[in-house]
């Protein structure tokens, strides 16, 4: 179990950014450098925060509740300027407004800098290989704290981020992900030839294997990229198709044993980090562990929502058998890659080993104490049964205990 095996390795290491974060400090926001005392003694400090979700999408949810923690906890000493709907900077941008200083805080998705960050393309693939078989519920109540802890102490891309100036802040698992289109759909030949939003490399594969044309579109510029038909379908997290409105224009869908979405966080200026008083940092930490099992919670009862909300909109959700063995052909004819490492992966077998033994060690947790079943393998009515069940699948106490533990939050 992970008590045993990762425990020791992993104490405070969910601050992945402590331990990735270097010694210097610069362009701090004000009252950062305050003494050693506690939080109450300290100067203000307000943060710039950007963010491309809308609030009502479970990533909008997840940086809400982390920063109303924040503000909570510190007694209103930690204070953020929010800019909303990619208004301080386009997704695509990111990294330079991280870099530049523009924010402080905004959300990253690897997958739009592949040149840019080679091994965290690696690094992504390694998490969605060890996660995408174990299917849904497990890729959220496993997938989630696994990739929040595969961030931390030895972590293949701890040296790459730190070179960007910015360290994972609040990592956000998400899948399987919902394939829906404009026109209706129920094998690979009904897909042939259509243009289909993805959201990395590894759906990018997944979903020409079914026939398609992958592009790459920011997750705000959707809808209206389908409504004017320049794609015809789109791979997505089902918070992004509710929170978007995009079932209006796309609501015939398919939940497929895709890969699930990795490389997507809300990140954090590494010099800011650096800045600040050890108590923020676990303030922080902490408050990163609570909004991340409600972003669990609510990502499982967005499925819920999914199934309802497009029978509400005469859609359909249909069965997979078709769409599945493709995909499962298409991974197994992928290279290995524990030898197919980008040069900045100093030990590739390491590196997969490592994810793999976190991803297993937590399905086995939320499988074996909390009862967690697995909707893969099963008939669609079956399968839909198990995600109209929302966040009532486990004792969501003891979730929240174990994850603090296992991260070493007190």
């Amino acid at each position: 179990m992970v008590r045993k095996q990762f425990f020791g390795a992993l104490v405070g290491t969910v601050s992945a950014a402590l331990l990735m974060a270097g010694c210097s400090s610069s362009a701090a926001p004000a009252g950062a450098n305050a003494g050693a005392g506690g939080i109450a003694d300290m100067e203000p400090i307000e943060l710039i925060v950007s963010n491309i979700h809308a609030e009502t999408s479970t990533a909008g949810m997840l940086l809400n509740d982390w920063m109303e923690a924040v503000k909570e906890g510190s007694g209103g000493k930690v204070t953020f300027d929010y800019y909303g709907g990619g208004t301080l900077h386009p997704a695509t941008e990111a990294i330079s407004a991280i870099e530049s200083g523009l924010t402080q805080v905004t959300f990253v998705s690897t997958g739009y800098w592949p040149d840019q960050l080679p091994v965290a393309q690696w690094d992504d693939k390694v998490f969605q290989e060890a996660v995408r078989k174990f299917g849904y519920p497990a890729v959220n109540t496993a997938g989630i704290p696994a990739q929040l802890a595969h961030y931390g102490e030895g972590s293949a891309v701890a040296e790459e981020f730190a070179k960007h100036k910015m360290i994972p802040l609040l990592p956000m698992t998400s899948g399987p992900a919902v394939l829906h289109c404009a026109e209706p759909f129920d094998s690979p030949e009904d897909l042939k030839g259509r243009q289909v939003r993805v959201p990395n490399d590894v759906s990018k594969g997944e979903n020409e294997a079914l026939g398609m044309t992958g592009v790459f579109i920011p997750p705000n510029e959707q809808y209206e990229a389908l409504q004017r038909g320049v794609i015809d379908c789109a791979v997505n997290a089902p918070t992004t198709v509710l929170g978007g409105g995009l079932l209006e224009v796309a609501k015939y869908s398919a939940f497929t044993e895709n890969a699930p979405s990795s490389g997507s966080m809300f990140v954090i200026a590494k010099d800011t980090w650096e800045s600040f008083p050890q108590p923020v940092k676990e303030l922080m930490t902490k408050a990163g562990n609570e909004a991340l099992v409600k972003f669990t919670q609510n990502t499982l009862d967005v499925y819920a929502k999914y199934i309802t909300e497009t029978e509400a909109a005469g859609g359909e959700i249909v069965a997979t058998d078709a769409l599945d063995e493709k995909l499962r052909a298409w991974h197994d004819a992928q290279p290995d890659l524990k030898t197919n490492a980008p040069s900045g992966v100093a030990d590739a077998a390491a590196a997969v080993g490592r994810v793999d033994g976190m991803v297993k060690d937590w399905v086995a947790f939320t499988a074996d104490e909390l009862g967690v079943e697995s909707a893969n393998g099963l008939g669609l009515d079956e399968q839909l049964a198990i995600y109209r069940k929302g966040r009532d699948i486990l004792d969501w106490d003891k979730y929240q205990s174990f994850l603090n533990e296992y991260t070493g939050v007190k």
